[in-house]
């Protein structure tokens, strides 16, 4: 009967040695996560994505513009000489 006490009393101490030892593990992942999303707030990386976000947006709002601008300007061309077009075909 002795045996079968001491059996359980090293279980319970391996339990709480395996417990102690796990919450530890956790404590120091938890602390470096912590210190790395605080080190992640202060980068400027943030920042200097944002900004070129922006200037990206800008760009291709410009480049959208100016295509638009210059369709509208081939068009009005392309309606401005097709009536000499078709005069220089009729008087063939």
């Amino acid at each position: 009967m002795n045996t079968n006490m001491s059996r359980r009393a090293v279980l319970v101490h391996d339990k709480d040695l395996i417990k102690n030892f796990w919450e530890q593990k956790i404590g120091s992942q938890y602390q470096v996560t912590e210190s790395e999303d605080v080190r992640m707030k202060k980068s400027a990386l943030k920042k200097l994505r944002n900004e070129w976000v922006e200037q990206l947006e800008s760009r291709t709002k410009h480049l959208k513009k100016f295509n638009e601008d210059r369709h509208k300007q081939m068009q009005a061309s392309l309606l401005t000489t097709e009536p000499t077009l078709c005069k220089a075909e009729s008087a063939a």
